[in-house]
């Protein structure tokens, strides 16, 4: 979508919520589905620029700032006020491993 191309995904729940209407969504399984769909974007420039648009106005609704602020945002609900232990005895965010309760200390995003 971001790359201004017509998208086909799969018709599953993380993908319908996130594509709404910029992309055609097919069934998982269904080859014959997704043969014919390639084929009628290939062969149908409606079709395409149809797809295109609409993955694009898609596209607008997210951005990196955007989903960074809104983790900012979250984190700044949960209680986050304690440093790490790891952390207090000297040790950096890589000696904690996969796993870890130890939560690093999070900075706000400036505005």
């Amino acid at each position: 979508m971001a790359r201004n191309c017509p998208v086909l995904a799969s018709d599953i729940p993380v993908v319908r919520e996130i594509s709404g209407a910029g992309a055609w969504l097919l069934p998982l399984d269904d080859l014959e589905t997704w043969a014919a769909a390639l084929r009628a974007i290939c062969g149908d420039l409606p079709l395409r620029q149809a797809l295109t648009i609409s993955g694009g106005e898609t596209v607008r609704r997210y951005s990196w700032e955007k989903t960074a602020r809104a983790l900012c945002e979250l984190f700044r609900e949960v209680d986050l006020s304690r440093e790490p232990k790891a952390l207090q005895h000297g040790k950096s965010l890589a000696d904690l491993g996969p796993g870890s309760d130890q939560a690093p200390t999070l900075h706000p995003l400036p505005k």
